[in-house]
């Protein structure tokens, strides 16, 4: 928005291709939306009639000009804007993406491995503060960041639309990089900067286990996963340690309970276990906690692909120790740091953690459960706290059935008006279901201690490794929206990243003012 000059110029970078789902180089390749990218598009126009509009306080009109990339992926993001400000599309080649030579059409890696001084220069454009020197050079058979600069300042510069109206310009991120470091750089003198990032709807997560992971998580989990974990059908599902752990687990709780099926449930309820309300109800609860269990154990809790070595776009940010500084990110006006995985060659998305158990970095990482053998995250989470609940009420239900079988034995030796030595009598007699009693007590108390703990933490929208670190003082979790839309979040919509409007995350490598050092970011 340049305040000496009479108009209001929105930049707007073209909606995904296939290229960009691959993170290969497009450069000027002439490469089409995909189904999500022309999604985004609609979007976009949306934002431009609204978000723009309210933004920037002038009026999306007939007349607004709106200038387009030759290249189709900008073009059909243009056309979309256009039909909904009924607005015509002048093409401009001046807004083509940059020329990269050689290196386009290749994966990073490819580019790194064949084309290392290429790459190199390129990846000194990506970082945040470049030298006029570098600005200069070109990629063998392509152009240099300034001759970018240079060409999309002056087309937009000729496209005057008149006092107190705005130009959409339609383009490419690398050529929205040099309009925004030519604004940055007259910041002060000529230009004031807004950045809006058009929101998008994640999508819902689905039935992971039946769909699987997406794309490139898919890719990752199949191809070159590195972890500890044992990854199976194309990534949905990854167990880690099952023996001795999960299949201890599975005997010393399944065990008890196939002997109390077998043998006390029919002596209480001879012949209604399949027709009272307490036998239906447990053979229910049994099945839940049987699917819930496995889910639990062996469901990809969340495994985020590591990279093979640092990103060279990163060399620019690194530390004493060799690997990239942290990052801050701003959620909900509150800023919190991201740390650099130096095992996954990452950063971690917000409220992730490294397993050390499994070694992998997992998405919304609530802890590693011992008794599972597994990580509990963002796709197991679910399944883990119905598989408590269901228990604790399953554990209940078992305690009464066995107080009622004392009671029938006491009834049948000594009749109705037996007394608190002949209970004791009968208890000595049946030291097996005594026992049982105490055993299914115990795993009560712990596993209704459990389902408190996780409604608790699930009301304030915190996970397990989160509430034990301490990770925010009161007041200050950005993910807290209270506890009604905390549990719609957590059990409906996990895969959001806040519970109430749009999943909006600034990010930098220097603080904003609401960070607080005192608060232990450190591992999110």
């Amino acid at each position: 928005h340049a305040s000496q000059l009479p108009f209001t110029c929105v930049v707007v970078r073209h909606g995904e291709t296939d290229w960009n789902r691959q993170l290969r180089v497009q450069g000027t390749t002439d490469v089409p939306l995909n189904a999500r990218g022309r999604l985004q598009a609609e979007r976009c126009a949306d934002s431009v009639l609204t978000q723009f509009r309210h933004r920037l306080s002038v009026s999306v009109e007939r007349s607004t000009p709106i200038l387009s990339s030759s290249l189709q992926r900008a073009a059909d993001t243009a056309q979309a804007i256009a039909r909904a400000v009924t607005a015509e599309v002048y093409k401009d080649i001046r807004l083509n993406e940059w020329n990269l030579g050689v290196i386009e059409g290749m994966s990073k890696d490819e580019a790194a491995a064949k084309h290392a001084g290429d790459w190199k220069i390129f990846s000194h454009w990506c970082s945040t503060e470049v030298k006029e020197e570098i600005s200069q050079q070109r990629i063998s058979g392509g152009e240099s960041m300034e001759e970018v600069r240079l060409r999309a300042v002056q087309c937009l510069e000729e496209a005057d639309p008149g006092p107190e109206r705005m130009v959409i310009a339609v383009t490419h991120g690398g050529v929205l990089g040099q309009l925004l470091r030519h604004a940055v750089q007259n910041s002060g003198q000529q230009a004031s900067v807004v950045f809006w990032c058009v929101p998008e709807d994640p999508g819902r997560l689905g039935i992971p286990w039946l769909t699987g992971p997406e794309d490139s998580f898919k890719e990752y989990l199949s191809k070159r996963y590195k972890g500890n974990s044992s990854v199976w059908c194309g990534g949905r599902f990854a167990t880690g340690q099952v023996w001795p752990n999960a299949i201890s687990t599975f005997t010393l709780t399944f065990g008890p309970g196939a002997w109390y099926f077998h043998f006390l449930l029919p002596i209480v309820r001879p012949g209604l276990i399949l027709t009272s309300f307490l036998g239906i109800s447990q053979c229910v609860l049994a099945a839940v906690i049987l699917v819930t269990f496995f889910f639990a154990s062996a469901m990809n809790p969340g495994i985020i692909p590591r990279n093979e070595s640092i990103p060279q776009e990163l060399e620019q940010q690194m530390d004493l120790r060799g690997v990239p500084r942290h990052r801050f990110l701003k959620i909900s006006e509150i800023t919190i740091k991201q740390k650099f995985c130096a095992t996954c060659n990452i950063f971690r998305p917000p409220r992730s953690k490294h397993c050390s158990f499994c070694d992998n970095c997992i998405l919304r990482f609530d802890h590693h459960c011992t008794w599972l053998g597994n990580c509990v995250g963002l796709y197991n989470y679910r399944y883990f706290v119905v598989l408590i609940y269901s228990s604790t009420i399953f554990l209940m239900q078992c305690l009464y059935v066995t107080v009622c079988h004392f009671g029938q034995e006491a009834d049948d030796t000594f009749g109705p008006d037996y007394g608190f030595l002949d209970v004791l009598w009968v208890l000595s007699e049946d030291t097996s279901t005594v026992f049982f009693f105490l055993y299914c007590l115990f795993l009560m108390f712990a596993v209704l201690l459990l389902a408190v703990y996780h409604t608790v933490i699930s009301l304030q929208n915190l996970t397990t490794n989160e509430h034990v670190k301490n990770y925010y003082r009161e007041g200050q979790n950005p993910f807290d929206y209270g506890g009604l839309k905390n549990c719609q979040q957590i059990y409906c919509f996990p895969e959001r990243v806040l519970p109430e409007g749009d999943d909006k995350i600034e990010a930098g490598y220097l603080p904003f003012g609401s960070y607080s050092d005192g608060q232990s970011f450190d591992e999110l």
